[in-house]
């Protein structure tokens, strides 16, 4: 289930932990997983790859952790773990290559616009982790921080997320 990041072993984490509906399984994990697959047709070609690698990557990191086989871990415990893994699996696949330094922001747009639609702002945690994740590319922000305005027409509504990493570094 995991090397294929088939996205119903959120179903299985969801049964394992005994979460109810609001559980991090059910409420983040799969529709984010069904997300990055159903919309995966906006990204570049090299965002579809990153898109498949951090589903593998945040199953793969549940499963390494000691919480995974913790008979008395809770499902907040789980959703602490699980969210606070995905700075490191969107860098370590190639978020500041791939996603970050996108061509006229398509990959960042993609997450703003196809992956979060109706997000009107951000949420402290997420742009907390939005920063966390840029801030581990030191030698891309600066080529970002120059081509962004030009590239990435930061005024428009469909530019929002790029433009709040702008605004932010």
């Amino acid at each position: 289930m995991v090397a294929d990041a088939d996205c119903s072993f959120y179903d299985c984490l969801h049964t394992k932990f005994r979460c109810d509906g609001k559980g991090y399984a059910l409420r983040r994990g799969k529709p984010d997983c069904q997300k990055y697959i159903s919309e995966s047709s906006c990204f570049t070609t090299a965002g579809q790859t990153w898109l498949t690698n951090v589903r593998r990557c945040l199953m793969q990191s549940i499963i390494n952790s000691p919480l995974y086989n913790d008979e008395s871990a809770t499902c907040d415990q789980l959703a602490t773990f699980a969210i606070a893994s995905r700075p490191k699996c969107y860098t370590d696949n190639g978020f500041c290559t791939n996603i970050f330094l996108s061509p006229q922001c398509q990959n960042l747009n993609c997450i703003r616009n196809r992956i979060y639609p109706g997000k009107k702002s951000w949420s402290k945690q997420s742009i907390d982790q939005i920063i966390k994740t840029t801030e581990s590319c030191p030698s891309q922000i600066s080529t970002f921080l120059t081509d962004a305005p030009q590239q990435c027409n930061l005024g428009s509504p469909d530019s929002a997320l790029p433009a709040a990493i702008h605004n932010q570094l």
